[in-house]
C-alpha cells in the first residue's frame, strides 16, 4: 500500500469519526458537546489537509515528507481521541 493510499484510508476513517462525533455532539450535554465539537473541527482540518496533499502529489509528485507527517499526525490524533474518550481502558489498551 502506498503512502497516498494510506492517507486515503485514514481520510475514510476520519469521515466516519466525524459523523459519529457530530451525532455525539448533537445529543450530549453542553460540556461534552463542546468536547465533541472540538473533535469535529480537528477531524475536518485533517480531511482538508489530506485533500491538499492529494492534489500536491498530483502536481509535484514530491510530497512524501508531508504525507508521512500527515500520517503521523493522524495517528497521534487517533491515540489522543482514544485516551480522551476513555476507550483505551475499555478495550485493553495501555
Amino acid at each position: 500500500m502506498t503512502d497516498l493510499e494510506i492517507v486515503r484510508k485514514k481520510v475514510a476513517n476520519l469521515k466516519a469519526l466525524k459523523t459519529a462525533f457530530q451525532c455525539f455532539r448533537d445529543t450530549s450535554t453542553s460540556a461534552l458537546a463542546r468536547k465533541f465539537n472540538g473533535l469535529v473541527n480537528e477531524v475536518t482540518l485533517y480531511i482538508y489537509r489530506a485533500k491538499l496533499l492529494d492534489s500536491m502529489d498530483e502536481l509535484q509528485g514530491d510530497s512524501d515528507n508531508q504525507i508521512n507527517e500527515f500520517i503521523r499526525d493522524v495517528e497521534a490524533f487517533e491515540q489522543r481521541t482514544i485516551e480522551l474518550l476513555g476507550l483505551d481502558a475499555k478495550f485493553g489498551g495501555k
